[in-house]
């Protein structure tokens, strides 16, 4: 029995170790060989938190401040905290995401993320050149040239304009779109995005409604377009990378909604379509209040008929005008832009009828709307009613 239960034991202990050493080699170490599949797939099963990051450019040269930022950031918890390290003595925990640093010397530069959320956590690495500042080049001397004795005169050359400056995008790599949800209310929606594959393209964003791509309803898709110079003094990548937009009407009625925003890559470029930093916003928004039908025209009660007093005299007319009966009619057909139907007095099949209507109940409980003459061509009725 005693060997059993220390069996027992030591095969617990070699889990333990086998999923520590795992959690230990993404931190840095590397204690224990990091092969053993099993132990992979349940650290893979027990953390499904993804993330990247981005320098935004390439590369910079000396004393330029380079903002790191995370994207793509999903999985855990939904609360993420954000912790920096790197070359150059890169380090610190951003509140929003992202930090900067200013890089006083040449090369090659790394950044590495790490985001926790709850017990997970998940690193990514990215980075940036750090070029030396080049020296001008001095413009050459001006050369004075004197004309030969047996020249007697000198024609000035025709001037040349100087040629148009090229602003040329960049396009390198295979980085994903980055940007940022600034603010959302139920009326706007604003923040900046851009592909740092091509810097002078202006992306697309879409906008989904209670989930992401796939799950979510897409709602609309606009463009990052609008100027924000404060993007291109961070990120160097021009100013024209700004949204703003109305809220889209499918957000506004009374209900709890989650708003997610994808910044589309560019055609023609590496990386793919990803979630802008922010997403998901959630929002609650009334709807529209539709203003109740009001009407200025007074219902038509019809007065009683009097019983005659006497027999009528004979009247020349095409149709009869007899008795006491009810007007008649026939309620055919109705949708959100016409009524229809037909409807006349058997006392009088000459006369054009009024016919007044009523929403939500019949005289004396609904509300009366409007009133109309049942006057047009029907030779259906007069075929069948005479």
């Amino acid at each position: 029995m005693k060997k059993i239960v220390i069996g027992y034991l030591l095969v617990l202990i070699s889990l333990i170790i086998v999923t520590d050493a795992n959690i230990y080699n993404r931190s840095g170490f590397n204690f224990f060989n990091n092969k053993d599949q099993t132990a992979s797939m349940l650290l893979a099963q027990a953390t499904s938190l993804t993330a990247h990051c981005s320098a935004g450019v390439s590369s910079v040269p000396v004393g330029t401040n380079v903002t790191y930022t995370p994207w793509g950031v999903s999985g855990g918890t939904g609360s993420y905290t954000y912790s920096w390290t790197g070359t150059d003595g890169l380090s610190g925990i951003s509140s929003w995401g992202g930090i900067g640093k200013i890089y006083s010397t040449a090369g090659t530069k790394t950044a590495i993320l790490t985001v926790t959320s709850g017990t997970a956590f998940v690193s990514a690495t990215c980075g940036v050149t750090v070029t030396a500042p080049t020296t001008a080049t001095p413009a050459p001397a001006v050369q004075t040239v004197t004309p030969a004795t047996t020249q007697t005169s000198v024609t000035s050359p025709t001037p040349v304009p100087a040629a148009t400056p090229t602003v040329t995008a960049t396009i390198v790599g295979s980085k994903n779109p980055v940007g940022t949800i600034d603010s959302v209310s139920c009326t706007s929606i604003a923040g900046w995005a851009y592909d740092p594959d091509n810097t002078a393209a202006s992306v697309r964003i879409d906008v989904y409604r209670d989930g992401i791509y796939g799950t979510g309803t897409y709602v609309t898709s606009f463009t990052a377009n609008t100027s924000r110079p404060d993007v291109n003094t961070y990120y160097g990548a021009g100013s024209n990378h700004g949204y703003s937009f109305a809220l889209p009407t499918p957000f506004k009625d009374g209900k709890d909604h989650k708003l997610y925003i994808y910044g589309i890559n560019v055609a023609g470029t590496g990386g793919v379509s990803a979630l802008i930093t922010g997403s998901p916003k959630i929002i609650n928004c009334a709807g529209a209040v539709v203003p109740p039908i009001t009407s200025t025209l007074t219902p038509t009660v019809p007065a009683p008929i009097p019983a005659p007093i006497s027999a009528p005299a004979p009247v020349s007319s095409p149709m009869p005008i007899v008795g006491n009966k009810n007007p008649i009619g026939y309620f055919d057909s109705a949708d959100c832009s016409v009524i229809k139907g037909w409807a006349y007095d058997a006392d009088n099949k000459v006369g054009a009828i009024s016919v007044d209507v009523y929403r939500d109940g019949k005289y004396g409980i609904g509300t009366y709307i409007t009133s109309l003459i049942a006057n047009q061509s029907r030779p259906d009725v007069n075929t069948a009613y005479g």
